[in-house]
């Protein structure tokens, strides 16, 4: 179902000239961090960027973003528009 609702999101970034980018962040869940890998069939065949985050990263309380965590991904994400942009 996600994979085939991302697959027609791609098709129409394409048919209006921009690009869809992917982006992934790891959750937080029963203790560790959990991505893509740990799901089945989770974006099977498509592109997308997973950065590199920590325990630290997070509250652990509630399994969001910490202020470091968030200024990593903030980090990360212009990163990768920067580097998606230099592809063009």
């Amino acid at each position: 179902a996600a994979n085939d609702e991302l697959k027609e999101l791609d098709k129409l970034c394409k048919a209006n000239n921009c690009r869809l980018i992917i982006s992934i962040i790891p959750e937080y869940k029963d203790g560790r961090l959990t991505t893509v890998s740990d799901y089945k069939n989770l974006l099977t065949g498509m592109p997308y960027f997973a950065g590199k985050f920590e325990l630290s990263d997070y509250k652990l309380s509630d399994g969001h973003f910490n202020n470091t965590g968030h200024k990593k991904y903030a980090y990360y994400l212009e990163k990768q528009i920067d580097e998606t942009d230099n592809l063009k």
